[in-house]
């Protein structure tokens, strides 16, 4: 199509025709146009097109994720990276008691494991981090089974870890201290949440 051509019929944003140089843009910049536009007009059809590149995976890093700077071993939002941690956590607690029946409890009761030996019950709390952990985070459960029933507390923290090209997670290290017949005083516990109850009428 030559500027002849066009001469009679209205021009439209963003090509300006000349019969003096090659159809371009009004102004020096990119805008984005349909691609059927290319069909309608020859001279754009010779242009080169660019071919967008195919997604390509994350890769995922093979080193090992350093510990970090942590005061406490807070909530984590990944559940995958939190479950690994955990259960690293209860893997180092259970070597604590090799002479000891370990069951895990953590599902159904309001501490990790329990140590049997003979006439010996010993319930353990177990805590896991990959920061550096000054505190841990305890559930009103957790500290009232540990006041009346003779309870261990298990605090692993430093894990390494790294995510695998699956999802999974591997898990390493960590330093594991361990506090026999523990019961937690008030003077180191700290509310963090409470639960309010509404008012029975409002305004």
């Amino acid at each position: 199509m030559t500027w002849k051509h066009m001469s009679n019929r209205p021009l439209y944003f963003p090509f300006v025709f000349s019969p003096n140089r090659p159809l371009r843009t009004a102004q020096a910049y990119l805008v984005k146009v349909p691609a059927a536009i290319l069909a309608l007009l020859p001279e754009l059809a010779e242009l080169t097109r660019s071919t967008p590149a195919a997604n390509t995976p994350r890769r995922t890093s093979a080193r090992p994720r350093r510990p970090r700077s942590r005061t406490g071993a807070g909530y984590l939002a990944d559940p995958v990276l939190r479950k690994a941690i955990e259960e690293h956590a209860v893997r180092r607690a259970r070597d604590l008691y090799p002479d000891h029946h370990i069951t895990d409890v953590g599902a159904v009761c309001s501490y990790s494991l329990r140590a049997v030996k003979s006439d010996e019950e010993i319930h353990i709390e177990v805590k896991g981090s990959i920061g550096n952990a000054d505190t841990v985070e305890l559930t009103t459960n957790e500290v009232t089974h540990a006041r009346t029933t003779r309870t261990d507390l298990v605090v692993v923290d430093q894990i390494t870890w790294q995510r695998r090209s699956d999802g999974t997670i591997q898990t390493s290290g960590g330093r594991c201290r361990h506090w026999t017949t523990w019961q937690p005083d008030e003077t180191d516990l700290q509310p963090t949440r409470y639960r309010y109850t509404l008012p029975a009428s409002e305004g």
